[in-house]
C-alpha cells in the first residue's frame, strides 16, 4: 500500500479500446484502495497473438508450480500450432530457415522461445492434455494437480515403477 501499483498494467488498443491484457490483479487492487497506476500499450496483430504474449509472460512467474508451468507451455504450444499468421504448408515448400519447418517444429519453436528442450514441450503438451480431460470430469481434481497437490504415487515415495516381465 506504501508503494502503490510499482509496475504498469499492459493493455492493448482494440477498435479503439484500451483491453487490459496483463495485470488484472494490479488493477482490482487499484481500483479496491484509489491507487493510481500506470499503463503500456502494447500493439498486437490479434487476440491469438495476445493470448501467446501472455503464455509467454506468465512463463516468467516464479511462483508457478512445475504442473502450472507445464500447462502453460502446453496452452502455448496450442497458440502457436494453431496460430492464424503461422506460415502454410506451401508457404514453408523450400523454406528450411523457417522456425516452422520440420519434425516438432512447433515444439522446437516454442522450446527456443522459452529457453527448454523441444522434449519437455512435447511432455508439456501430453501432460496439458491430461489435465484438461481430467477438467471435463472434475474441475477440482485438475486445480489439486496444477497447485502440486496431487501427484504420481511413484515420483511422490521416490520409488521407481516396477519392471515388467516377458513372458
Amino acid at each position: 500500500m506504501e508503494e502503490g501499483i510499482r509496475d504498469p498494467l499492459v493493455v492493448w488498443r482494440k477498435d479503439g479500446q484500451l483491453i487490459l491484457v496483463d495485470g488484472h490483479h494490479r488493477y482490482e487492487l487499484a481500483k479496491k484502495h484509489g491507487l493510481s497506476f500506470q499503463i503500456i500499450e502494447r500493439e498486437f496483430r490479434d487476440l491469438d497473438e495476445v493470448l501467446i504474449w501472455v503464455d509467454r509472460n506468465q512463463l516468467g512467474r516464479r511462483n508457478l508450480t512445475d504442473e502450472q508451468r507445464a500447462f502453460i507451455m502446453h496452452r502455448l504450444y496450442g497458440s502457436v500450432k494453431l496460430a492464424p499468421h503461422r506460415p502454410t504448408e506451401e508457404e514453408k515448400k523450400g523454406d528450411n530457415l523457417s522456425p516452422f519447418s520440420g519434425h516438432h517444429a512447433t515444439a522446437e519453436a516454442i522450446a527456443h522461445m522459452i529457453g527448454v528442450s523441444y522434449r519437455t514441450v512435447l511432455r508439456a503438451h501430453r501432460f496439458g492434455k491430461v489435465v484438461e480431460a481430467l477438467q471435463e470430469v472434475s474441475p477440482q481434481a485438475a486445480e489439486r494437480v496444477l497447485r502440486g497437490e496431487v501427484r504420481d504415487a511413484f515420483v511422490a515415495n521416490s520409488q521407481t515403477p516396477p519392471r515388467l516381465r516377458q513372458g
